[in-house]
Parts: C-alpha cells; structure tokens; sequence
C-alpha cells in the first residue's frame, strides 16, 4: 500500500479479523513515520494520517 502525498502512522496490523481493542490501546509516541507498508493476505492495517494538504487524495495498493 503507498499513500501518495502524505506520510502516516501505523497503528496495527494483525492476521485475522479487525480488533478495535487492540488499535486504541497503541501508543502514537515515537512512532515510525511512513509512505508505503506491506500487507499479507488475510490481514489488515490501521493507519492514521493528517489531512492537511487540499485536494485529492491517493491510496494505491498493488498486488505483488
């Protein structure tokens, strides 16, 4: 997954099915800054962006 014009954090990413216990209990201190993530099949990934920058948007995902 790449995350055109902007850098996020992640917050979680786990094999199976969404958690949002798990999410909410991260820490945002010291957290790696990031443009591009890898995902495995049957996971998934919480991210969180600033939505500064006007206009739109790109969220690509390739499947390598």
């Amino acid at each position: 997954m790449h995350l055109h014009g902007h850098d996020f954090l992640i917050l979680g990413s786990r094999y199976g099915d969404f958690n949002s216990n798990l999410i909410t209990q991260s820490p945002l201190v010291n957290t790696p800054r990031r443009d591009i993530a890898m995902l495995s099949a049957s996971c998934y990934l919480a991210i969180v962006f600033r939505t500064d920058s006007p206009g739109v948007c790109f969220l690509k995902y390739s499947f390598v």
